[in-house]
């Protein structure tokens, strides 16, 4: 968040960092931890601690961080839609991933960090679409989301989210599908499955990720 704020593409900066250096590695973003067990065992850890009388404040932020990185998403997509001088409310959003996790697949969307998002959306947007290869079409409508396809999705979309690192999101052709999409695309692909270089080089995209703007 502080990459995006001052301008800076995190992925740049953390391969940087990470070149020839022999002690571990710094991990790449995503758009938040999410799941059933990994949102709610730190504050478990936080309660027991509490009672020890030891300081939480470290645990305290990082639960904070994770929480903020979705609402910062969003208010990413409301502020890009703006500066185009698109209409938020029509605008067409497809969100691609709705379980927790990609990799390994899993059909579980429980405190999955694409339901904050959606829910953060909804009021300033009429025309979300989302497609999970695992997590049935009848889960993603009871999230108050209409069901697409991924070529559905793209077909007149202003902004195309990805949310979680399943195999079928990798390898699209994305120039091809950006071909449907409404000129510019906003593009945000939260786990830096493509290239930006190569996705931007299309003209008719606008390429983000968690860590750049």
């Amino acid at each position: 968040m502080i990459c995006e704020e001052l301008g800076l593409d995190f992925h740049a900066v953390r391969q940087a960092c990470n070149n020839d250096y022999a002690r571990n590695k710094i991990p790449a973003p995503s758009p938040g931890v999410g799941g059933a067990c990994l949102t709610k065992d730190p504050y478990i850890l936080i309660d027991l601690c509490r009672k020890l009388n030891i300081n939480t404040e470290l645990i305290n932020a990082a639960r904070g961080i994770n929480e903020a990185i979705v609402f910062n998403l969003g208010k990413k997509i409301l502020n890009r839609l703006t500066a185009l001088g698109k209409n938020i409310y029509s605008s067409k959003i497809l969100i691609m991933g709705f379980a927790f996790k990609g990799e390994p697949e899993t059909s579980d969307f429980r405190f999955s960090t694409t339901i904050d998002l959606v829910n953060y959306l909804k009021p300033f947007c009429s025309s979300l679409h989302g497609y999970d290869a695992v997590v049935s079409k009848k889960d993603i409508e009871l999230c108050g989301v209409t069901y697409s396809s991924i070529q559905d999705g793209f077909e007149e979309a202003d902004v195309v989210v990805v949310m979680n690192s399943h195999k079928s999101h990798r390898n699209l052709d994305i120039k091809g599908l950006s071909g449907r999409s409404n000129n510019p695309l906003i593009f945000i692909d939260c786990w830096n499955l493509y290239d930006k270089s190569e996705i931007q080089s299309h003209g008719n995209i606008i390429y983000s990720s968690v860590g750049l703007y």
